[in-house]
């Protein structure tokens, strides 16, 4: 396609939009298939803190080149939680991921983890916490986080967190947002420490 056409002028431009928009539809396919084709769960026992510093370093230099100051919360001890480790590593990726980009240049970027009173009769859940101080959302934008098709960048399929937000249900938990427009937002997400079923896709 890209054969005999000039890379420097508008064909080089033209060249650009089409790689962008064939990388683009690629990503959409394969959200669709991760919606349409979860996989069943296959849990382990993982500590939350690496599971959140293998996800950071999946992004490779994406911080550093933003200059985005990086806050570690992890206290070691925070017991392990039963996962899925491929599937809530893509969940943490996908969170880090859209919190570097949220941020403009020297932003800073906070990973914590902890726990929570569990349910009546439950041991405390786990939880894993991605904040930024980028432009935060308004109540408005926060209510349809979570829908299919739904995004606010120019190359985004709307699909990311709508696949996150599946992953943690099918482990029994919940994803929290918290956010307040102009100071940036933090999303959560809590894990029971009871092992869900390993057919835990619906």
């Amino acid at each position: 396609l890209t054969r005999g056409m000039d890379r420097a002028g508008a064909d080089g431009d033209n060249i650009g939009f089409i790689q962008a928009e064939i990388k683009r539809l690629n990503q959409i396919i394969e959200d669709l298939f991760r919606v349409t084709h979860p996989r069943p769960l296959m849990t382990s026992p993982e500590r939350p803190e690496q599971i959140l510093e293998r996800s950071l370093r999946c992004l490779g230099d994406l911080a550093s080149n933003r200059s985005i100051e990086i806050i570690r919360k992890m206290p070691g001890s925070v017991p392990p939680v039963p996962v899925d480790a491929d599937q809530i590593q893509q969940v943490m990726i996908n969170l880090i991921k859209n919190a570097i980009e949220a941020m403009e240049p020297g932003g800073r970027l906070t990973l914590s983890t902890g726990t929570r009173p569990g349910r009546p009769g439950e041991e405390p859940w786990i939880t894993m916490t991605v904040a930024d101080t980028g432009a935060g959302m308004t109540p408005e934008v926060r209510k349809r986080l979570f829908e299919p098709f739904f995004t606010r960048k120019a190359s985004g399929t709307g699909l990311g967190l709508y696949i996150c937000h599946g992953i943690v249900e099918r482990h029994g938990g919940l994803l929290r947002i918290d956010s307040v427009e102009g100071e940036g937002s933090s999303f959560t997400v809590e894990l029971p420490r009871t092992p869900v079923s390993n057919g835990g896709a619906q």
